[in-house]
């Protein structure tokens, strides 16, 4: 159940699509075999207010978490970080030849003492979260 979230500067919004690297991202983790498909949500965001290094304005970042639940070993942890940073470097190998550009991978575990989940993403294949709402006023 990992929640990836991939964080960019502003400044890359040119050069990249968001899209893509959620779709590079999200298929890495799946690749690691360490996760059902239901249950890997990727999403990216842009960081409007950042600075980087000497902040002469053209450095830029991407930064992605991976949160998992406990239980894993380090060496798997460190499989999943690396599967998720090879695969966003390769990505955007032509970016880093051009610019200013940071890239940095974590993987986090999520703390059960303090976490809250409701899962039903395994369990209904038919209906759509896009349906018009049948949510109680």
């Amino acid at each position: 159940m990992p929640h990836v979230q991939l964080e960019y500067s502003s400044n890359l919004e040119h050069a990249v699509q968001a899209e893509r690297l959620v779709g590079v991202v999200h298929e890495a983790v799946l690749a690691t075999g360490q996760f059902p498909r239901w249950g890997v949500r990727t999403f990216a965001k842009s960081v409007e207010q950042f600075r980087v290094a000497e902040d002469v304005g053209d450095a830029a970042f991407i930064q992605i978490v991976v949160r998992i639940s406990p239980g894993r070993d380090l060496v798997t942890k460190q499989a999943i970080g690396r599967a998720v940073f090879d695969a966003i470097c390769a990505a955007l190998d032509p970016l880093f030849a051009q610019c200013r550009l940071g890239c940095q991978v974590e993987v986090q575990e999520f703390d059960p003492a303090v976490s809250h989940s409701r899962f039903e993403l395994g369990t209904h294949t038919t209906a759509s979260c896009s349906a018009p709402s049948s949510i109680p006023a």
